[in-house]
């Protein structure tokens, strides 16, 4: 149909056809538009790796000569030789957080709290621009703290806060501290603009690229009533086509986010990555998920789940401020996801022989896959496998096959695991794959530690006997 046709060509009375096909038409010209530019399209973050998070100021290290509370509490950033040993304990710390970041093979690194603990109301600032007045001390190192990752070939990011900070009156700053502040108001304040200028100025100062929004609300009015609500999913996209060289991670989820950042979650509050209703919808989406801080038995309930979504495209917090066994379980499930997305054959017959070969094989992922189609035929391979193979994934994968066999023998292997005082890691797996395996044997392992002097032990024993 010519686009240029009238109303009065598509509607002829005496072709009822031609009416319906005018109709649709039109329908259609109005709707292409809409279609030509998808808003998953905005979303393109092609880097998948764990992003670090490091923490440069905390409440428990506010003191009289350190009101900011940076790095530690015996900190000075209010006289000159304090200031000048303050700056050179960070680019110390800078040094040892990229060195960790880099053994996790981390993108890149987020640094909460740039502007300092500035009291317990507020918590932190998340303006970048307020730098010079808040925290003279950080912002004369800072240039230089930042150009320290980059020169170590990694992204940098800030937290900003959708939030109006001010002064407190003189007569106050005893009752309510010397800053306060609220939520941006819809139609009297201009949020996009201020967090808009937040990350240009990070951008341009810093080269950040990597922006954790927090506390992405905003004040609405509501029948005369002020109510916090969420940044609605145009504003988020807006942010980003305004900066499409960054990534924005939003704290709180809202519909349509997925199109133009990444969702955040956390595992302790049940999230395991993006759901698959998001995907079906937005190829593209994908969430930005924190694993730490989670009882032993949803680690061990949701691991799988978490690496289907790693494998997926979901990225894993790491944080960079010390190497951990929570790292280390961020690591292994990036490995695993690898070797599972490999194009490697199944063993569906791993007969012993077969499985002796692949334990001096080269690569951990043909150990790892040969251990998937085990039996018991299998069991002193995959014994050798669980206590010495250097592959932590590996491990995993030839306890959870002991489980499955569950003859004495492999939940003895097992046992040896869970009694051992330095298999903090593996312990709780093997307690899985025992009680699964056989649950009157490993009651009996169990019961075992529930009186043992370590108070790792019988906690994991708790632990088992509670399942």
């Amino acid at each position: 149909m010519n686009s240029r046709a009238t109303i009065a060509d598509c509607f002829d009375v005496t072709d009822c056809r031609k009416t319906m096909l005018g109709v649709l038409a039109l329908a259609i010209m109005s709707f292409v538009p809409a279609c030509a530019a998808p808003p998953s399209a905005t979303l393109t973050w092609e880097d998948r790796r764990p992003i670090a998070r490091v923490f440069v100021s905390r409440s428990s290290w506010v003191s009289d000569t350190n009101p900011d509370g940076f790095l530690a509490k015996d900190v000075d950033t209010r006289t000159k030789p304090g200031i000048e040993a303050f700056r050179s304990r960070l680019l110390q710390a800078a040094d040892k957080w990229i060195a960790n970041a880099r053994h996790y093979n981390a993108q890149g690194v987020v640094v909460w709290d740039i502007e300092g603990f500035q009291q317990a109301s507020m918590v932190y600032v998340g303006d970048p621009r307020c730098l010079p007045e808040y925290a003279p001390a950080m912002d004369a190192v800072a240039d230089d703290f930042f150009a320290r990752f980059r020169q170590a070939d990694l992204h940098v990011g800030i937290t900003i806060r959708p939030i109006k900070v001010f002064r407190i009156p003189p007569e106050s700053v005893a009752k309510w501290g010397k800053w306060g502040y609220r939520l941006y108001k819809d139609g009297e304040d201009d949020v996009l603009h201020e967090l808009s200028d937040r990350i240009a100025y990070a951008h341009k100062r810093w080269g950040c690229t990597l922006f954790y929004i927090d506390s992405n609300f905003h004040k609405k009015n509501i029948d005369g009533k002020w109510v916090s609500k969420k940044m609605p999913a145009e504003m988020m996209a807006e942010l980003r086509q305004r900066h499409p060289e960054v990534l924005l991670i939003p704290e709180h989820y809202v519909s349509g986010y997925e199109h133009s950042s990444a969702q955040y979650a956390e595992l302790r509050m049940e999230s395991t990555g993006t759901p698959a209703k998001v995907r079906n919808h937005a190829p593209r989406a994908f969430t930005v998920l924190h694993t730490g801080d989670v009882a032993p038995a949803t680690l061990v309930a949701k691991w799988d789940s978490v690496v289907q979504s790693v494998r997926g495209g979901d990225v894993l917090f790491v944080d960079a401020w010390v190497r951990s066994r929570q790292n280390d379980f961020v690591s292994n499930m990036y490995r695993q996801a690898k070797y599972e997305s490999q194009q490697i054959p199944a063993v569906k017959t791993a007969t012993q022989d077969h499985l002796e070969s692949l334990l001096h094989a080269s690569e951990a992922a043909d150990r790892f896959r040969a251990v998937q189609g085990s039996d018991e035929s299998s069991t002193s391979v995959l014994l050798d496998l669980l206590h010495n193979d250097p592959d932590w994934v590996v491990r995993l994968a030839a306890c959870r096959a002991l489980g499955r066999i569950g003859t004495p023998e492999a939940v003895g292997g097992l046992e040896k695991i869970i009694s051992h005082p330095h298999e903090s890691s593996l312990r709780y797996f093997a307690i899985d794959a025992a009680v699964r395996g056989d649950a009157r044997a490993a009651a009996q392992v169990l019961s075992r530690l529930a009186g043992h002097v370590l108070g790792a032990l019988r906690k994991a024993a708790a632990f088992g006997l509670g399942r």
